[in-house]
């Protein structure tokens, strides 16, 4: 998924389309009908002019998604279109017009829609896409705000998780039922400690621990793979990070993160066989 463009045209608002992305490749990546190239795979993409065939046989992959978002007050714009491969053609396409406050249940609508293309087109063997239950609407501040702080916190740079722990520090502050929310908020405080960013490490480490612990959705894939960071790092507990990790990846199939420590963890047992396999076919 090539990352989204900007139709506002202000650099200011750039982060509104980068959110967009972000969170349309989570919605993805629990669908176990897809595999997901990570965000940070394509960046270097935004704005490219090269062919598309050429973008997918470098990624490896069978299909394209690429779309553009308009934010103008309090109305988003989704467009996105889906474009197989071998041979190239044009397989699903659909706009979105929504408030700000369901711009998240909009994005898990696109991403079942994109889903279940893929497989009637690439494996129709495979059952439908099953129905999600949609996310409950947030106030379109907090949307905005829960936006700006996975593109901050991705950019995994001092500043970035800095800007970040703020803006969740409020989300959590005024939306503590939002499960997204918690669960990131959960990784920003997890870099931190981990970087030792902030004082008392320890501390930090543990307040991550306890909001992955807190997070009321059991599908959101990035609250597991914090906890077993946690387990592992706090409490030495392999076997119950093993535990979190895969259930990481039973609700997040193509999350890149859960994979990779899976395999690091893997590697601490000695199967590194099985760890560099699973990495090379993701």
């Amino acid at each position: 998924m090539l990352p989204f463009a900007n139709l506002n045209g202000d650099p200011a608002k750039e982060y509104f389309a980068d959110g967009v992305t972000d969170a349309l490749v989570t919605e993805l990546a629990r669908i176990p009908t897809v595999r997901v190239i990570s965000r940070q795979s394509v960046l270097h993409l935004k704005g490219s002019s090269r062919k598309l065939d050429e973008i997918a046989r470098d990624l490896c992959v069978d299909g394209i998604v690429e779309g553009a978002a308009l934010h103008e007050g309090n109305r988003v714009r989704l467009s996105a279109q889906l474009i197989l491969m071998e041979p190239e053609r044009h397989a699903w396409a659909q706009s979105y017009e929504c408030d700000m406050s369901a711009v998240l249940s909009t994005q898990g609508e696109a991403a079942r829609a994109i889903a279940a293309c893929v497989a009637t087109a690439l494996r129709p063997d495979v059952a439908a896409v099953p129905a999600q239950v949609p996310a409950r609407p947030v106030a379109p501040e907090l949307v905005e705000t829960y936006l700006q702080a996975r593109i901050e916190c991705e950019k995994m740079s001092a500043e970035g998780i800095g800007k970040a722990h703020q803006y969740f520090q409020r989300l959590t502050l005024e939306a503590p039922d939002f499960a997204p929310g918690l669960a990131w908020h959960a990784a920003c405080l997890y870099c931190l400690g981990y970087w030792g960013t902030l004082q008392s490490t320890r501390c930090i480490q543990r307040e991550a621990f306890c909001t992955a612990g807190c997070c009321l959705d059991d599908s959101v894939s990035i609250a597991h793979v914090i906890l077993a960071w946690m387990n592992l790092l706090l409490d030495w507990d392999l076997n119950g990070a093993m535990r979190e990790v895969r259930r990481a990846i039973e609700v997040g199939p193509s999350d890149p993160d859960a994979h990779m420590f899976y395999s690091t963890l893997l590697c601490f047992v000695g199967r590194n066989s099985e760890a560099t396999q699973r990495l090379s076919t993701r």
